[in-house]
């Protein structure tokens, strides 16, 4: 490989033998769709669905952490009631 030449030229021969390929990507999936900017109403509908798909595996309403425990509390003092 002589001094200045690039990995390029010493496979495929010298810039001007060199087949210069140009690709048009078209179709959807030429941008990940999560990384596309989204319009406003896009990412409204996106955290909806999200909270729609996570309440019905679920089976509950997204309630705060605090609520959350006291919830688990209740629960687990009427099984230890039942059981004792």
């Amino acid at each position: 490989m002589l001094h200045g030449s690039t990995v390029a030229e010493a496979l495929y021969g010298p810039p001007d033998r060199q087949r210069k390929i140009s690709l048009l990507f078209t179709g959807r999936h030429f941008w990940n769709r999560k990384c596309r900017k989204k319009t406003w109403w896009q990412q409204e509908f996106a955290v909806f669905k999200c909270e729609a798909t996570a309440n019905s595996v679920t089976g509950h309403v997204c309630v705060n952490s605090n609520k959350i425990s006291e919830i688990r509390k209740k629960k687990a003092l009427l099984l230890l009631g039942e059981i004792g």
